[in-house]
């Protein structure tokens, strides 16, 4: 048994809890939504590789910062108790290493004025005042996991059930957890 119906607390949530029933939530925005999803493609593709790229600069900004650290511990260390290394080595290194530190901060302020323009642009496809109607910004909105957690299926229209079969079964794709998404 199929139910269908346009609202998320009187129809869907309901009849999922009180029966057995699966459940299709009509969103009448859902067309307007996905041409708005389709228009911004690009750039939300280069939105996703930004925030990778910022990731791994993030990750090698600590790397940094951490030899930084260790560096300046040898030099302190060489000072009072001098071990064979020479200083002037240790000092050159750690110059290189705040070079590489500034470097990358510059980077990830340049990344980041990249990301907030493209998110801009990105949100500026879909409605003026509510933006997405599943999303914001990477997550789920509260209604996209409203959505997510009760509908089974959801669509813009009924009839766009008429191509299928009353006997058609649809299935979801599997939900992935953290340690299974390859990255």
């Amino acid at each position: 048994m199929l139910y269908v119906g346009d609202h998320i607390y009187g129809d869907i949530l309901r009849s999922k809890k009180e029966s057995a029933w699966r459940t299709a939530m009509v969103i009448q925005e859902l067309e307007t939504e996905v041409l708005a999803h389709e228009s911004c493609r690009a750039d939300l593709a280069r939105s996703e590789e930004l925030e990778d790229l910022h990731e791994r600069l993030e990750d090698d900004l600590r790397y940094y910062q951490a030899k930084f650290k260790d560096l300046t511990r040898q030099i302190e260390h060489a000072k009072t108790k001098p071990n064979g290394v020479p200083l002037a080595e240790l000092d050159a290194e750690r110059g290189r290493t705040k070079r590489a530190v500034e470097r990358l901060r510059g980077r990830l302020k340049e990344v980041s004025a990249e990301l907030v323009e493209i998110e801009a642009q990105s949100d500026a496809c879909f409605h003026a005042f509510w933006g997405s109607l599943l999303k914001e910004g990477n997550e789920q909105s509260s209604f996209g996991a409203q959505v997510e957690e009760y509908a089974c299926l959801y669509t813009s229209r009924v009839s766009n059930f008429l191509a299928y079969s009353p006997q058609q079964t649809f299935r979801s794709p599997r939900d992935l957890m953290a340690h299974e998404i390859g990255g």
